[in-house]
C-alpha cells in the first residue's frame, strides 16, 4: 500500500519535508515529493522533488516504531538524506490539516446559520400555517428543524473526510514492513529530545533576591564603570608616563647586529649590510623551465610503435568467453535474504559454441562475516551462440554472494588472434544492455578498431555515474596519442618507470604529456559498474620533444608512491600536456 507521510526536523534526523513510501519485494520504494536536509544550527536546503529511490531492506540499517513516529535509518551511501522520522501518515488524497480545518470551519459555521434561519423561519411560519399549535410545540418544532439542519452538516463533514486516520495508515505501514524487515522495534512512546545547551548563561541565580543586596550590586557597578573611565581617561592625556621603578630598574637589552644574532626570522626579509661583499644572485629559471620542474620530465631514448593503448581494462588476458554481471539487487522475503541478478554470456572467439551451461553457487554471509551455502542455479542454453554474438538469463537465488563459474577455458592471443570478426563484435553494441555495449566498445578497442573511439562517445551521451571510470578509460585507450609497454619496476619509492608514447595521428604533436597513476588495486572488466579503485599517486610528466606523425618514441623516468608496502596497479596516458592537469 502506497502511503504519504511527514519527515519531522529531530535531533536524530537530517531531513524534513514530505515523503512517499511503498513495500514492495525489492526494497522500501521512498520517493521524496518536497524534502530538504536538515541539520541542527542550519536553515533546510534547496527541496528535492520527484526522487524514488529503491532502498533494499539490507541498506536499512535501523527500522523502529516509537509512539506516533517511524525512524528509517538508510545506509548512507544511497542517499543523503538516510534519517527519517516520520508522522502524519496519509492516503496521499487527504488534505493538509490546515486545510481541512477551514472547511470543517466552513461547514459548521454554514451548518450553524442554516439552523438558526430554519428555527426562526419555522417559529414565525408554523403559527400562521397551524393557529390552534401553542407555543411550546413551535419552539419544539423550530428546534428539530434546526437540529436537521447540524445533523446535515455533521454528515456532510464527515463524508467529505473518509481517509483512514493517521494512527490506523501508521500502523498498516509497520505491519507491512515487518514482514520484510523481521528486527523492526517497536515501542509505545517516542525517545525524549536531547535537552538543548542554554545560549546564554542565566545570571538571575547571582543576582542577590533581596531589596538591600540589589541596590548594593547596582551601585558596586555604576562606581566600578565610574572608576575605569576615569582611568581610561588619564591615562590618553598623559601617554609618556614614566616606567614603574621596577621596569626601569631592568632595561631591555640592547639589539643584536646581524653578524652577532644566530636567530634570524625567515618570515622577515633582511637587508645585508652596506660593507659586505654582495654574493652572486643565483640564475632566474625561465618560465618553461619552472614549468618542467614543477611537473616532472620523462628522458625520450629509442624509436618505438603501439599497436593499442595499455589499459586496465585489458590488463589480463581476454577470455573466450565472458561472463557479465549487472542489475544485481538484494531483497527480503521473510527470513530470506534473496539476491536477484542478470548475467549475459558474450561469445569473444571467432569459434561457435554448440551449447552454452553455467553453474552458479550463492553463498550466505553471517554477521561475523563467515560464508555458509545457500542456492546453486545452473542455467543453459542449447545454442548455437556465434562469434561476437551474447545471451542473457534472469536469476534470483538465496545468498548475497556468488561465484560464476566460466565453462569455456582459454583467452584471446594478446595481437586479437582468435577474437571474432570486429564486424561481429560491432552488433554488441546494439544489444538492448549498456553492459553488453560497454563490453563490445571495449572488444573493439582491444582489437584496435576505429570505431572503438564513437561507441564510447555514444554511451558517454547517456552517462551513468557508476560507469564513468569505465567509459573514461575507455575513450583514453582510443586517443590518438598511445601509451603502451608500461613498465614499473622496483617495490620502494620512487619507482623507475618505462613506457613508449606513439602518435597514431597525422598530425605533429608538441608539447605533449603523459599522466601515470597508482591504484590500490586492478579494475574488473566483468563489472562495468563496479566501485573503482582508490588513487595512490597520480603524477603529470612532460615530454622533452615533440612527436610527429606515427612515431613513437621510449620515455623512461621516476615516480614517486605514498605507500610504497601497497601492491598496487599503474595505469597511463598520453595528452596535450595542458589538458591532463
Amino acid at each position: 500500500m502506497k502511503l504519504r507521510a511527514i519527515a519531522r526536523a529531530t535531533d536524530r534526523s537530517n531531513a524534513i519535508g514530505a515523503v512517499e513510501l511503498l513495500c514492495a519485494p525489492q526494497g522500501l520504494l521512498l520517493t521524496y515529493l518536497g524534502t530538504a536536509s536538515w541539520g541542527e544550527g542550519y536553515a533546510p536546503g534547496a527541496l528535492t522533488h520527484g526522487t524514488l529511490i529503491t532502498v533494499p531492506y539490507m541498506a536499512l540499517h535501523n527500522a523502529r516504531v516509537d509512539g506516533e513516529q517511524v525512524y528509517l535509518e538508510i545506509d548512507p551511501e544511497l542517499t543523503p538524506l538516510n534519517r527519517l522520522v516520520l508522522t502524519d501518515f496519509s492516503a496521499g488524497n487527504s488534505l493538509h490539516p490546515r486545510e481541512k480545518l477551514k472547511r470543517d470551519r466552513m461547514i459548521w459555521i454554514t451548518s450553524l446559520v442554516g439552523a438558526v434561519v430554519i428555527a426562526i423561519l419555522g417559529a414565525l411560519t408554523l403559527p400562521k400555517l397551524a393557529p390552534r399549535v401553542g407555543a411550546g410545540a413551535t419552539v419544539l418544532a423550530a428546534c428539530l428543524g434546526g437540529g436537521v439542519v447540524l445533523l446535515l452538516g455533521f454528515i456532510t463533514s464527515r463524508l467529505f473526510d473518509r481517509s483512514p486516520s493517521s494512527e490506523f495508515l501508521r500502523q498498516a505501514f509497520a505491519s507491512e514492513l515487518s514482514r520484510y524487515v523481521p528486527k523492526l522495534q517497536k515501542s509505545d512512546t517516542a525517545p525524549a529530545p536531547k535537552p538543548k545547551p542554554e545560549l546564554i548563561p542565566s545570571f538571575g541565580v547571582l543576582i542577590p533576591r533581596t531589596t538591600a543586596g540589589i541596590v548594593i550590586t547596582l551601585s558596586a557597578c555604576a562606581l566600578g564603570a565610574v572608576l575605569t573611565g576615569s582611568y581610561v581617561l588619564k591615562s590618553e592625556r598623559n601617554p609618556n608616563t614614566a616606567l614603574p621603578p621596577v621596569a626601569a630598574a631592568h632595561p631591555p637589552p640592547p639589539k643584536e647586529s646581524l653578524a652577532e644574532s644566530q636567530i634570524v626570522d625567515d618570515a622577515t626579509p633582511v637587508e645585508p649590510a652596506a660593507s659586505a661583499a654582495k654574493a652572486p644572485e643565483p640564475e632566474q629559471p625561465s618560465p618553461e623551465d619552472a614549468k618542467q620542474a614543477a611537473i616532472g620530465s620523462l628522458r625520450s631514448g629509442s624509436s618505438c610503435s603501439c599497436a593499442r593503448s595499455d589499459s586496465l581494462l585489458w590488463a589480463s588476458a581476454i577470455p573466450k568467453l565472458s561472463l557479465i554481471a549487472f542489475n544485481r539487487r538484494t531483497v527480503t522475503r521473510g527470513s530470506r535474504d534473496l539476491t536477484q541478478l542478470d548475467v549475459a554470456a558474450v561469445n569473444n572467439s571467432d569459434e561457435e559454441l554448440k551449447e552454452l551451461s553455467l553453474n552458479l553457487q550463492f553463498y550466505k554471509v553471517g554477521n561475523d562475516g563467515k560464508r555458509s551455502l545457500g542456492d546453486h542455479r545452473a542455467v543453459y542454453y542449447q545454442g548455437p551462440l556465434g562469434p561476437g554474438e551474447a545471451i542473457k538469463w534472469a536469476i534470483e537465488a538465496e545468498g548475497t554472494v556468488f561465484e560464476l563459474l566460466n565453462p569455456i577455458e582459454g583467452t584471446i592471443a594478446p595481437n586479437g588472434e582468435g577474437a571474432a570478426p570486429p564486424n561481429a563484435i560491432a552488433e554488441l553494441l546494439k544489444a538492448n544492455n549498456r553492459s553488453v555495449r560497454l563490453h563490445g566498445a571495449m572488444l573493439l578497442a582491444y582489437l584496435g578498431d576505429p570505431r572503438a573511439h564513437k561507441a564510447a562517445s555514444d554511451l558517454r551521451e547517456a552517462l551513468r555515474e557508476d560507469e564513468a571510470p569505465y567509459l573514461d578509460r575507455l575513450l583514453k585507450a582510443t586517443q590518438p596519442l598511445r601509451v603502451c609497454q608500461l613498465q614499473v619496476v622496483g617495490n620502494g619509492s620512487p619507482r623507475e618507470v618505462q613506457a613508449c608514447i606513439y602518435n597514431a595521428s597525422k598530425e605533429l604533436k608538441e608539447n605533449v604529456g603523459v599522466k601515470l597513476r597508482a591504484l590500490s588495486s586492478s579494475v574488473h572488466p566483468e563489472n562495468p559498474v563496479a566501485p573503482p579503485p582508490l588513487i595512490d599517486t597520480e603524477r603529470v610528466y612532460g615530454v622533452d620533444k615533440s612527436l610527429p606523425p606515427e612515431t613513437g618514441v621510449v620515455l623512461r623516468g621516476a615516480m614517486p608512491v605514498e605507500d610504497p608496502s601497497k601492491p598496487l596497479a599503474f595505469e597511463a596516458w598520453a595528452d596535450r600536456i595542458d589538458l591532463l592537469r
